[in-house]
């Protein structure tokens, strides 16, 4: 009896030490397995580590890790427009009904004053920074300037300008088929000019046409800046946000214009991308190019007349013509006459 007890227990013993060892092989083949197919996606960060420069004939990228998702979605197909006191004029309507007609799929929206101020509200009653800066500003193109930041934030779409008219290619071919996921923001070039060594950023976009899917964080970026830029301006003058006055801006495209977009887009593609872009990096289009999920037309596109028409940049996508609504003291423009 102790005898086939002690048998037993060898017995047990062994089994035990066998199934010990057959788990450790199982935990070690696991792990090799486990890091065998880990590897590639180590190998392939580190070769998106530095960024990458493609060209083809019809287009240019670049990129760099981290590189977001795609985005499935489409850019919204809406247009949205601003009206001051004076109303939508006959020449602002038959712009805008080119583009319809051009875009039959696309839908518009435009708001005055009004209606911008229950915009705002709406979408950013969680951010009581934006909406204390938003409403404490008197100086209606600050307002009119930031307004088109956030709803291209909130809604994405497309905003343009009352004065701004369609070419005669619609709207859907505007961005290629090879960058409709990958492109989160379209803008076009107001000033292409080239590269100079002197640490600043010459080129600009334009501020009258832009596109953008919604939650873009470049577009947040361009609106913490002006938060920024504004209550510095404040400051320096000793007045509340509400007395804050034209005099007191010495350019309001750097404030809240194209050029304070224009840096703030770059601003946030170098975080993104972990290094410094210039204007080589974004000047001397001749086509589209992508910069992360920033699609760059070239000055063709938003800004032919700025770039004296060049035949080898592609169509002309629209037109400003500079209807200066906003160019009075006062930053705004003047009510209807009464009658």
């Amino acid at each position: 009896m102790l005898r086939q007890t002690s048998f037993h227990s060898h017995t047990s013993l062994l089994f035990t030490a066998v199934v010990f060892v057959l788990l450790f092989i199982v935990v070690k083949y696991d792990y090799f397995v486990d890091f065998s197919f880990s590897a590639p996606s180590v190998y392939h960060e580190s070769c998106n580590a530095v960024p990458i420069p493609t060209e083809s004939s019809s287009s240019q990228v670049i990129t760099s890790a981290p590189i977001s998702t795609p985005t499935a979605a489409a850019f919204p197909e809406k247009i949205w427009y601003k009206v001051g006191p004076q109303g939508v004029s006959t020449e602002a309507e038959n712009f805008r009904n080119h583009c319809l007609d051009l875009s039959p799929s696309y839908e518009y929206e435009i708001l005055d004053d009004e209606a911008a101020s229950e915009y705002v509200y709406k979408w950013f009653s969680d951010r009581p920074d934006i909406i204390t800066t938003y409403f404490s500003l008197n100086v209606p193109i600050l307002r009119a300037d930031l307004l088109r930041y956030l709803i291209l934030w909130a809604e994405g779409g497309m905003w343009m300008d009352l004065d701004v008219s369609c070419g005669e290619v619609p709207i859907h071919r505007w961005v290629l088929k090879e960058y409709r996921e990958a492109a989160n923001l379209v803008v076009g070039l107001e000033f292409d000019w080239p590269w100079e060594n002197d640490n600043f950023l010459h080129a600009q976009f334009t501020s009258w046409t832009i596109m953008a899917k919604p939650q873009s964080p470049h577009m947040m970026q361009v609106i913490d800046d002006i938060l920024v830029g504004v209550d510095e301006v404040a400051r320096q003058h000793n007045v509340s946000l509400d007395g804050i006055k034209m005099g007191m801006i010495p350019q309001v495209v750097d404030l809240t214009g194209p050029k304070r977009m224009t840096w703030s887009i770059v601003k946030s593609l170098n975080r993104i991308l972990e290094r410094e872009l210039d204007d080589r990096d974004i000047t001397g289009l001749r086509s589209a190019k992508l910069v992360h999920d920033v699609l760059i037309l070239p000055g063709n596109a938003f800004a032919a007349s700025q770039s004296n028409f060049p035949k080898d940049q592609g169509p002309v996508l629209v037109t400003h013509h500079y209807a200066g609504t906003w160019k009075n003291k006062l930053g705004g423009e003047e009510g209807k006459p009464a009658v």
